[in-house]
């Protein structure tokens, strides 16, 4: 237990830092479990990187990348999480959600308060270079996506208030499906609306409302009420997907793989090893008899329409994956061929949660 928050990064015992920064990935999981850590057996914590505090929960396959630090006094990183190198996160609560990304060189810190939180929902991604001040409160939703370089700021002083100069304190707060380009500023008090985009190089000052586009300095909205999102219909998105697989057929024949297209939304894939992979695709439904009757090392269904449970039970008790893009569920069941193509996907913006998986705390 910790006898006190350590007020910024500078404060972390080197103490600590000798002690585990040098072990390996089990030695560390094992180490951090002695002193109450809450960690998955699949989560890979990197050479030099420390997690310090007193109640921490990390989820299964999340990766830490080399020489991070993460430091608070709740720790929570949920399934999936992906932190790369030499990052910073200090905050005296830490929440991050199912398959959100934190790239290389982010800092998540500063000035502490009783206010100071960070929480940043599923599926979320925070790129390259980014800083983020937590001095009050920093709350970022479900699938946003904050490009690199960007800075928030939740207090803005320097001249003296007693000279009659603002100080501003207060929190930001980043709603569903947002998305932030490269180098855009946050200044306190804002809340970014729900599927809003703020273009490259805006000064966001003022709250956005949700599905706006906005831009400039200080920012304003260009367009609103949704009206720049296209209506989607399923003979669309079908085509959508036939072209990514098409892309990704490319992909593997560039890799010295073979594809075979047997029929509409059916692909068998071999690798360079002579081992073969199967997707089957449905517009609408999925087909069992087809998928089922079909063969390959790792087989994967993938349907625009709801998969129901019944069928997804049938699906792995047979050894297949499935994606179900309706509601953005995968099976926990596949390997590296699934995780690939979930991977390939992401380019489209689709991103997807591991169905019935680990949830922290539980």
């Amino acid at each position: 237990m910790m006898k006190r928050f350590m007020g910024s990064i500078a404060d972390l015992p080197f103490s600590h830092i000798v002690k585990y920064a040098w072990m390996p990935s089990s030695l560390k999981r094992f180490v951090y479990s002695l002193k109450g850590y809450r960690i998955h057996p699949t989560a890979r914590i990197g050479i030099g990187s420390v997690i310090v505090g007193d109640v921490v929960d990390i989820g299964p396959e999340v990766k830490i990348g080399p020489a991070s630090i993460i430091c608070g006094r709740r720790v929570s990183l949920g399934a999936r999480v992906r932190i790369g190198a030499l990052s910073a996160i200090q905050s005296p609560i830490i929440e991050v959600g199912e398959g959100t990304r934190i790239g290389s060189q982010v800092i998540v810190g500063g000035l502490q308060t009783p206010r100071s939180v960070f929480k940043m929902g599923r599926n979320c991604i925070l790129m390259e270079w980014s800083f983020i001040n937590t001095s009050m409160e920093v709350v970022i939703g479900d699938e946003v996506g904050i490009g690199g370089h960007c800075l928030f700021f939740t207090h803005g002083l320097w001249p003296s208030a007693f000279d009659g100069f603002p100080v501003n304190f207060g929190p930001i707060y980043i709603e569903d499906q947002a998305w932030l380009a490269w180098r855009v500023s946050v200044l306190p008090n804002v809340t970014v609306g729900r599927q809003s985009i703020i273009s490259t190089d805006a000064c966001v000052n003022k709250s956005i409302p949700a599905r706006s586009l906005a831009g400039g300095v200080p920012a304003r909205v260009i367009r609103e009420d949704g009206d720049f999102i296209q209506e989607r219909s399923g003979a669309q998105n079908w085509e959508l997907l036939l072209r990514l697989m098409d892309e990704y057929a490319d992909w593997v024949s560039f890799q010295g793989g073979k594809v075979s297209r047997r029929e509409a939304g059916v692909f068998s894939f071999f690798s360079p090893n002579g081992q073969g992979d199967c997707i089957v695709m449905q517009a609408i439904g999925s087909n069992l008899e087809l998928a089922l009757s079909l063969t390959g090392n790792e087989r994967l269904l993938i349907c625009l329409e709801h998969i129901s449970r019944e069928d997804r039970d049938k699906l792995e008790k047979k050894g297949w994956s499935w994606f179900d893009i309706s509601s953005r569920e995968r099976s926990v069941l596949g390997a590296a061929f699934t995780d690939h193509v979930e991977e390939f996907l992401r380019r489209a913006g689709l991103r997807m949660l591991k169905y019935g998986r680990w949830n922290a705390g539980s």
